[in-house]
């Protein structure tokens, strides 16, 4: 049974977090293998496929546009999942490689992009990673489900050049406005809460104090 706790920067955690080994065997056997969710499933529409396509590319529009791409220019991409964001950084010509605990997503939607992924526990395999080597380094839904989300942007700091940049998403939740849904009867329970998988609970204000 998971219970929550409040941080002193406003974030909320599942109590007690679960072993690195129990969270590792969840993704690599369970998460996207067993059941379809609000961010996975096991099939797609057409339109479906396009709207993750097109969010794909606006995300590396805007880091083209902000660090610009050269010969060279490095992504690395923790939590590829299926890996509609490393195809479209591939398109767009950066050297790509991922990070996953699985390659279940990756190797069903995008089967070409598997020579560049590496599955494992991302913790662990940035350390393999030589100091400020990555120019870009991209977490699309990922904070969230990690068991220290603190580490690891620690350690992508130090893996990003001095002029590298972050690109980071998390769902908005026990926000303000799923706050006033509540209170106005249109949610009755806290479905964002959905713990293994969502370990942390980000929000537009606790993210600013976090990062």
């Amino acid at each position: 049974m998971f219970g929550k706790k409040r941080s002193h920067n406003g974030i909320i955690s599942v109590d007690p977090l679960p072993r690195a080994e129990e969270l590792a065997s969840f993704y690599k056997n369970d998460y996207y293998q067993k059941t379809d969710n609000s961010t996975y499933q096991q099939e797609y529409s057409p339109e479906e496929i396009k709207q993750k396509q097109l969010r794909a590319s606006l995300i590396i529009h805007a880091l083209n546009a902000l660090r610009g791409i050269s010969a060279g220019t490095r992504l690395l991409e923790i939590g590829v999942g299926e890996g509609f964001v490393l195809k479209s950084a591939a398109d767009a010509g950066f050297s790509v490689e991922g990070f996953d605990f699985s390659s279940y997503g990756l190797r069903k939607f995008h089967p070409e992009l598997e020579e560049f992924l590496i599955t494992g526990d991302a913790q662990v395999l940035l350390e393999k990673i030589e100091e400020h080597s990555i120019d870009v380094c991209v977490l699309q839904n990922v904070l969230e489900h990690v068991i220290d989300p603190n580490e690891l942007m620690q350690k992508i700091r130090g893996k990003l050049r001095s002029e590298g940049l972050a690109a980071i998403n998390v769902p908005n939740d026990f926000s303000s406005l799923q706050e006033d849904y509540r209170k106005a009867g249109k949610i009755d329970r806290e479905y964002w809460f959905s713990p293994p998988a969502h370990l942390h609970y980000f929000n537009t204000e606790n993210i600013q104090n976090f990062m």
